[in-house]
């Protein structure tokens, strides 16, 4: 009994012990800064925790026509195991012309435009400073700022003009500009069989719908890309020659390669598939995933049937028709889809976006 009693005493001791020293967390120190060093937080994260930056939006001074695109940090965020620093990243745009791309979503704002009138021969309703455009949704879709849109909706129908952000491609020898986001949708070609014995087929970018819209010709003098973007103000724009050769396609030899456009002719254009494929405008060679061909719709081209992705990327057209000596190839031309990859489609498939291309006339340099 004794014996028990004295075991009994020294399981209580030592239990007492322990827990008089109970057992410290181990923690770390994680801080989030801006490119240029300021720190944004700073906190003490537990052991195997997953740190949260919890600030706002980082963001950082641009020249002016320009702007920093906050993008992330410069590595994946990841459970603490050690003292760690995240940096804030960013893309570089120039900004230049407008275009209808944000959701409207607040319900004052909604009420009040609803009881403006659209002015102009672009259909736009000012207010408060700000240009606005009505559009009905051809499809549900779910907008950047989480907004659940469905098709038809007689509620979210405005669309806030916003300065289109263009990304930079090239250095100065050999410079030109693409959409940062994709801000529109069109069919390469609507229709998809050709005439009978016809020499020109739906792949052919010379004719195309695509051509024609991005440039705001024939059907679409009074709509369109060009006509919406810059609203007669193209003064800035070069009219460069287009390469539509094989070698353009990637595809030699090509027997639905196009003539090459003049000098003087089209100021917007589409990628070629050889100009998506090369390494000086920071591309992937091949026709693989490359995350640096990817790029996501706005709210606007959403609503426009663009085709959609988790993460809002969709797919757009280049202006290079893929080449095979089998009949059915000349329906066919070249897209980027979500994850950056470069196949073919039919010209008709509804869903895909454009992504237009500009160059800057020497005497209008950013």
């Amino acid at each position: 009994m004794k014996k028990l009693l004295f075991l009994s005493l020294s399981s209580f001791i030592f239990l007492a012990s322990c827990n008089s020293n109970p057992i410290v967390s181990k923690k770390y120190t994680i801080n989030f800064i801006n490119d240029d060093g300021e720190l944004l937080q700073s906190s003490e994260v537990e052991e195997g925790a997953i740190p949260k930056y919890d600030g706002g939006t980082p963001f950082k001074q641009a020249p002016s026509e320009h702007e920093y695109v906050y993008i992330g940090w410069d590595k994946p965020i990841k459970r603490a195991t050690e003292d760690t620093t995240y940096k804030a990243t960013y893309d570089y745009v120039f900004l230049f012309g407008t275009y209808p791309q944000t959701l409207v979503s607040d319900n004052d704002l909604i009420n009040a435009l609803s009881k403006e009138s659209p002015i102009g021969e672009y259909d736009y309703i000012s207010y408060e400073g700000k240009n606005y455009f009505k559009q009905d949704s051809e499809q549900d879709y779910k907008s950047d700022d989480g907004t659940r849109v469905k098709e038809n909706d007689e509620k979210y129908i405005y669309y806030e003009v916003k300065p289109i952000q263009w990304k930079i491609l090239g250095d100065e020898s050999d410079k030109f500009y693409t959409t940062y986001k994709l801000l529109d949708t069109c069919n390469f070609n609507k229709e998809y069989e050709p005439e009978v014995n016809a020499i020109i087929f739906p792949n052919n970018y010379c004719e195309s719908e695509m051509r024609k819209y991005l440039n705001s010709t024939g059907d679409f003098a009074n709509d369109g890309f060009k006509w919406r973007a810059f609203r007669g103000d193209t003064s800035r724009i070069d009219k460069p020659k287009i390469i539509n050769d094989a070698n353009s396609t990637k595809d030699v030899p090509n027997l639905y390669a196009c003539e090459d456009i003049p000098e003087n002719n089209d100021q917007i254009f589409a990628l070629s598939r050889a100009e998506l494929r090369d390494k000086k405008y920071g591309f992937n060679e091949e026709d693989n995933i490359d995350s640096k061909r990817t790029a996501k719709s706005t709210d606007y081209a959403r609503a426009r049937n663009a085709t959609l992705f988790n993460d809002n990327t969709s797919t757009y057209w280049t202006r290079s028709p893929s080449a095979s000596e089998l009949g059915v190839y000349k329906y066919n031309a070249y897209n980027v889809t979500c994850d950056g990859s470069i196949q073919f489609n039919s010209t008709d498939i509804p869903g895909r976006c454009i992504r237009p291309a500009i160059k800057l006339s020497t005497s209008h340099c950013d």
